[in-house]
Formats: structure tokens, C-alpha cells, sequence
């Protein structure tokens, strides 16, 4: 996520998780502690964070095998430009 995006857009929200949670084909998750946790507990294990108005981009949370820690990221440029980023969670 962008830092910039956090105190404009971050939602504070309770976090209160009790069971499995319900995902659908496309759900889309609130850019929040919450939405963040609520994505990696879902049956697809990682989701979107969307922003404040609904529309997507805000942020990716996914779970890894070996959980939080520090993990090597990556970018891969194209004519100086970064077309895509890796995160090394082995």
C-alpha cells in the first residue's frame, strides 16, 4: 500500500473475527486492520482493500506459510519504469 493513503483513507474499525469468514467470487475488503485480516482468513486465503468510496486499489493483504515476519521484496523494471514487484515469502 501506499504510504500516503493511511490516515485519509485507512478506516479504523473493530476488528472482531469469530469463525470462518464468508467470501464470494470478487469480494472486495474495507482498507482496514479488519478488511486486511478478514482477506487472509477467507477461504482464498488474500483479497483487495478497497478505498473509503468502494473503488479497488487501495491495497493486497495475503497470508504466506511461514507468517509475519520480513520478507525480500523485489521490483523488475521495464524502460526505468517498475512493471512488477515480487515478495520472496520462501
Amino acid at each position: 500500500t501506499d504510504p500516503s493513503y493511511i490516515d485519509a483513507e485507512w478506516k479504523r474499525e473493530p476488528f472482531a473475527i469469530v469463525g470462518d469468514v464468508e467470501r464470494e467470487e470478487g469480494t472486495l475488503f474495507n482498507y482496514s486492520y479488519d478488511g486486511a485480516c478478514r482477506s487472509t482468513l477467507s477461504g482464498g486465503g488474500h483479497g483487495e482493500l478497497v478505498f473509503e468510496k468502494g473503488h479497488a486499489g487501495a491495497g493486497v493483504a495475503f497470508g504466506t506459510a511461514w507468517g509475519d515476519g520480513m520478507y525480500p521484496v523485489f521490483a523488475e523494471k521495464h524502460d526505468g519504469r517498475i512493471v512488477r514487484v515480487y515478495v520472496n515469502v520462501a
